[in-house]
């Protein structure tokens, strides 16, 4: 109804909940999330997964995530033209498109992979608790002084 209302109906679709995210994603040629605020969206790796290139606003961990002109592109969040024109641009241009989609799953398969990401929880889980028994271990040592 909304979509009807905007005049913009024949355009948009609505899909609802999808499980097939990695077929839908094969189908498209650019991702954007056009954020205000974000945290670190796993949509973007997803499509970023797919070898596609991504545009995103610079807000949250966005600008972590892309490196702009490289594996995607990031615009300000309140730049509708400059969304807008670097997604006309990225359309026009194929061979970009599929230079920075596969930067773009370098960047995941090397920074977001089971293994990459299990070693820092690993690493982090081992830092905390270092950081616990040497205190702990320091009070005993204290008390027994």
């Amino acid at each position: 109804e909304q979509a009807q209302r905007l005049g913009i109906a024949e355009r948009v679709t609505f899909t609802g909940l999808r499980k097939d995210i990695p077929a839908v994603l094969a189908q498209t040629d650019i991702f954007t999330l056009p954020s205000l605020w974000e945290g670190l969206p796993l949509t973007a790796i997803e499509a970023m997964a797919a070898a596609r290139p991504v545009v995103l606003t610079d807000v949250g961990g966005n600008s972590e995530l892309v490196q702009s002109g490289v594996n995607g592109m990031i615009v300000r969040p309140d730049d509708v033209d400059a969304l807008a024109n670097t997604l006309v641009e990225l359309l026009n241009d194929e061979q970009r498109r599929t230079e920075m989609g596969h930067a773009a799953r370098q960047r995941v398969q090397h920074d977001f992979s089971i293994d990459t990401i299990a070693a820092q929880h690993e690493a982090l889980y081992e830092s905390i608790w270092n950081k616990h028994y040497n205190r702990v271990r320091d009070a005993r040592v204290s008390v027994k002084s």
